[in-house]
This record gives structure tokens, sequence and C-alpha cells, in this order.
């Protein structure tokens, strides 16, 4: 992991309803996020403000999207948001996923964990907003 300013810490499940965190760190630089989904490097994803912004504008409309993360040697991870339906729970989870070359995550976020990952992202958009 990477060194970091600020931390935001969101619980989700993964598909197997399996508890799941994703970190968010604010990079020393103040403009770099570095997200694990898992709270781990296997799959962490650094995106820069835009990304940021880009996630929470279509977050907050329930509209999936795919940003490409900064690259990392000769690899480009994607970090993605998208509706998903459960067959437990009525219309409303997001599942939040990275993608690397060699592995992939799903995490799903569902009422109260939703409203976390939404007010963390918006955070992080408010954060990074003079920077964009």
């Amino acid at each position: 992991m990477h060194k970091f300013a600020s931390r935001w810490c969101v619980k989700g499940m993964t598909p197997a309803y399996g508890p799941c965190t994703t970190v968010f760190d604010l990079l020393v630089d103040l403009e770099t996020i570095a997200v694990y989904p898992g709270a781990t490097d296997a799959h962490a994803v650094l995106l820069n403000a835009d990304k940021i912004t880009r996630l929470n504008d279509h977050l907050s409309d329930d509209i999936a999207v795919e940003v490409n993360g900064l690259s990392v040697g000769s690899t480009q991870p994607r970090l993605g948001l998208r509706p998903v339906q459960l067959p437990t729970a009525p219309r409303g989870p997001i599942e939040l996923y990275a993608k690397r070359p060699l592995s992939s995550i799903q995490v799903i976020y569902h009422k109260n964990s939703l409203v976390a990952l939404r007010e963390t992202i918006a955070e992080l958009a408010r954060v990074l907003a003079p920077i964009c």
C-alpha cells in the first residue's frame, strides 16, 4: 500500500455474501486516490481527480461507469461501478469491480453500505474538486 494522507473504508460483500472492505486512500500528493477493493494490493487501482469525479457523477444517477486507472508498467487497471440485481434484495445494489490483467474482484454495496459508498466517493470528489 502507498503512503496516504487520509483514508476511507467502506464495508460491502462479495457475490457469495462474504464480508469485503474497500479502502480509499488519498495519497500524500493530495491528487491521487488509491482504491483497494478487498483491502489488498492485489486489486489496487490508482485514480486521479477526474476519474473520481466521473465515478461520483455516475454513481449519483445509478449509471454504470468504468474508468482507466493510472498505468503501472505495461498494465492498465480498470475500476467500475454498475447496478446489480440480487436474488434476495429489491432493486438498488451497486457493484464496484476492479480488473487487472490476471485478476478481478467484485464488491456489492446495498442499503447502508451503499449509502456509505456514495458518501465516501462524494467526499473524495469534493476534496479533489480544486484539482479538476
